[in-house]
């Protein structure tokens, strides 16, 4: 009898190590093995399909844009993602705002009025694209194709930067060199799509009447060298300044109406001119 008690002891003692030692296992125990999500590179991820996807406002994709890429730098930096992860969200963040940025250039430049400060987000914007790098092999994020379509906005402004370049020089020259001019503003007037800025094309048509003036203007100040024959010897004066300046006037009078359109009288500066060599020529033979 205290053999078979001493068994059934034996058995349930077992029995209630195999329950403990079976809820420490399954119970008690943490899991081997934990699988974790990067939270942060899922949050990128998330934001650079949005803008694969199209669909967004204007407003919008730039705004993700701009705040994705700083993620994504600022993630790298701290080490919440790796450099491959990121080049990866930053292309296809890049690749789906392309057609945005496309479509706001588009827009700016078919306006009558186009305001500075869009045009300078818009040279800002079509650098940062063309300057997005992979960080193992320094190869464009961008295709070819998407490249040459953020080119076409720099294209624009680099003309529509050569242009009031021009109209900013209304110095007179030479002759050749302001017919030069005056053709090359005409050119740029009517290309597209410079010709929907109002204000540069009425600038760049003004400008034959502007060289037409300065022209004029040119000639009236080689005039006012002959007043000053005191201060130049005789053989230059007589031989070499009074040509230059008849040379000046017969010039504008042949080529003013042609070039420019319209001319202004030289009589007063052929007098002038007439005047001032007689003068000369007296103060000359007096010496």
């Amino acid at each position: 009898m205290n053999w078979k008690k001493l068994i059934v002891l034996f058995a349930l003692l077992a029995v209630a190590v195999w329950v403990v030692l079976y809820y420490m296992k399954s119970v008690v125990s943490p899991p081997q093995q934990l699988k974790f999500s990067n939270q942060h590179q899922a949050s990128l991820h998330r934001d650079a399909a949005r803008m694969a996807a199209q669909g967004l406002e204007e407003a919008t994709a730039d705004s993700l844009f701009s705040s994705t890429l700083h993620a994504a730098s600022l993630f790298q930096a701290e080490g919440f993602i790796a450099p491959e992860e990121a080049d990866d969200i930053v292309r296809l963040l890049a690749q789906g705002y392309v057609p945005y940025f496309v479509q706001t250039y588009r827009k700016t430049f078919a306006n009558s009025v186009w305001s500075q400060r869009q045009l300078s987000f818009l040279r800002q914007r079509a650098k940062t694209l063309a300057g997005l790098k992979t960080q193992d092999d320094n190869t464009p994020m961008l295709s070819h194709e998407l490249l040459q379509q953020v080119d076409s906005a720099n294209l624009v402004l680099d003309k529509y930067d050569l242009a009031w370049k021009l109209c900013g020089n209304s110095r007179f020259e030479t002759l050749p060199r302001a017919e030069a001019t005056i053709k090359q503003c005409r050119e740029l007037a009517s290309t597209s799509p410079l010709s929907n800025c109002k204000a540069l094309v009425d600038r760049l048509y003004s400008m034959r009447e502007v060289l037409g003036k300065a022209h004029f203007n040119n000639v009236k100040s080689q005039v006012d060298k002959l007043d000053a024959y005191r201060y130049y010897d005789r053989e230059f004066y007589m031989n070499t300044l009074v040509k230059r300046v008849y040379d000046a006037i017969k010039e504008y009078k042949q080529h003013a109406d042609r070039v420019y359109g319209s001319s202004y009288s030289t009589q007063q500066l052929e007098n002038r001119a007439r005047d001032c060599y007689n003068m000369a020529n007296d103060y000359y033979n007096s010496l």
